[in-house]
């Protein structure tokens, strides 16, 4: 019997943002759209937001909710927005979605976006993505381009309507050449990912960095990834750190992770450990899940700070928590190996089981083996072979590898040397280093006569 039984090292992956976040408006704006109060509460909807810009939110407040009371659209939506934020007011979500409904009513565009947010997050209010995109519409439709952009979303990924990738493609490209961050942002994911449309790194890296330029942090980590990667565009990893950099300062813990790990690696900058670190713990410190998986890694191997499994699995357990699944999968490998925490091979299954379904290849090779030897789950060799096969359909090389393994000696599956044989192949087309991978289609290849 020949198979890859070797755990595989952590990963550390830097992360391309593909932005889907449904923005509320900008905080205060003055009137727009169609005019639906008198001139009284126009008048004081002014009064108010002088205001607001001199600083006075409680005076702002109380002349908003006057002219709201005069069935004034614009002054019902900024106060909803200071009710939002808790400017000036308590924050107050259910006032808020009260004053969007009243100001939206009075076809005020932006207050329509801020609604149908509200009920597609469904955060305040019960989650009802249909009406959400009914809003989205009636927003677009009065002119709110933000509106139009988060209606391409749903239609792009089929929440609340039926999946329409050309619809959302055109509400992106028309939102975009409108300057809307958010339409160039996903633009350009469609163009990197050859999705709705065909695959163009230079046209992805054209809208990527428009979104940057118009603002928005997740394009600018997009278009420094591509630069990084040289994808449609010079390899400039030096260009790509001044870019995440940029976005890391004003506090977007994305860039600070992506940083991280240049300087981890050396890449584009003079490596520092040192600085990965700091950089991975004010990302893991501003919420971001995969920097607290990193951070976890340069604890557990002593890197840029003193070697520590505990805090390493602290980390890795408050990456998990949040949703990444390198977290789990790396405190999956501390339970099997009794690293940093008492070893639970039964732990180490249910971590690797989150892990493989949240997308980590990793997890779904090393829950196979676990099946395949009976450690921490009851001996199945049929699944170890679902897992190998899941793990080399996406691009895993030692997961072909033990697929072919589990083929040739019949193991969980009838043996089928030539089925083995073309497991062998596809591992070695993904790693053409994989050592054991070209030993064994050596060995099938002298049983089958093949040359």
């Amino acid at each position: 019997m020949f198979r890859a039984k070797e755990m595989l090292p952590r990963a550390v992956a830097i992360l391309s943002l593909l932005c889907f976040q449904l923005c509320i408006s900008p905080a205060i704006a003055v009137a727009q759209g169609r005019p639906a109060s008198p001139d009284d509460a126009r008048t004081i909807f002014q009064s108010g937001m002088a205001s607001y810009r001199a600083g006075n939110l409680p005076d702002a407040a109380e002349k908003f909710q006057r002219a709201c009371d005069l069935d004034g659209a614009a002054g019902c939506y900024n106060l909803g927005v200071m009710y939002n934020d808790g400017a000036g007011v308590p924050r107050d979500a259910n006032r808020a979605f009260g004053l969007f409904t009243r100001a939206c009513e009075g076809d005020y565009p932006s207050a329509c976006n801020n609604l149908a947010v509200m009920y597609r997050e469904g955060s305040s209010i019960p989650r009802n993505e249909s009406y959400a995109a009914s809003l989205y519409m009636r927003a677009c439709n009065l002119g709110n381009v933000q509106g139009c952009a988060n209606l391409g979303v749903l239609y792009d990924n089929g929440a609340g309507v039926s999946q329409d990738r050309t619809r959302a493609t055109d509400l992106y490209r028309m939102t975009c050449e409108r300057g809307n961050a958010l339409g160039c942002n996903n633009l350009g994911r469609l163009y990197e990912q050859g999705e709705a449309l065909n695959r163009d790194f230079p046209r992805a890296v054209s809208f990527y960095s428009k979104a940057c330029e118009l603002g928005m942090e997740g394009g600018c980590l997009n278009w420094g990834t591509l630069l990084e990667r040289g994808q449609g565009v010079v390899q400039d990893a030096t260009r790509a750190a001044s870019i995440y950099s940029n976005i890391c300062d004003k506090g977007f813990s994305p860039g600070c992770n992506n940083l991280g790990a240049l300087f981890e690696n050396g890449k584009g900058v003079a490596r520092d450990p040192a600085r990965a670190v700091n950089l991975y713990g004010k990302a893991c410190d501003g919420g971001h899940a995969r920097a607290c998986s990193n951070l976890g890694s340069m604890y557990e191997r002593g890197v840029g700070v003193p070697r520590d499994p505990i805090e390493a699995t602290r980390l890795y357990r408050r990456s998990c928590d949040g949703g990444q699944s390198d977290g789990c999968y790396n405190l999956g490998v501390a339970y099997q190996n009794g690293v940093g925490v008492a070893a639970k091979p039964s732990h180490a299954a249910s971590l690797y089981r989150q892990a493989c379904e949240g997308g980590t290849d990793l997890a779904c090779f090393n829950l196979g083996l676990l099946y395949e030897d009976g450690m921490g789950v009851a001996r199945d060799p049929n699944e170890a072979v679902e897992l190998y096969s899941k793990a080399c359909r996406n691009g895993l090389a030692i997961g072909c590898q033990n697929v072919g393994v589990m083929y040739y000696n019949g193991t969980g599956v009838k043996r089928n040397p030539r089925l083995a044989s073309d497991n062998f192949r596809r591992a070695l087309e993904i790693n053409p280093g994989l050592t054991e991978a070209r030993q064994n289609l050596a060995r099938v290849a002298r049983e089958l006569g093949d040359k």
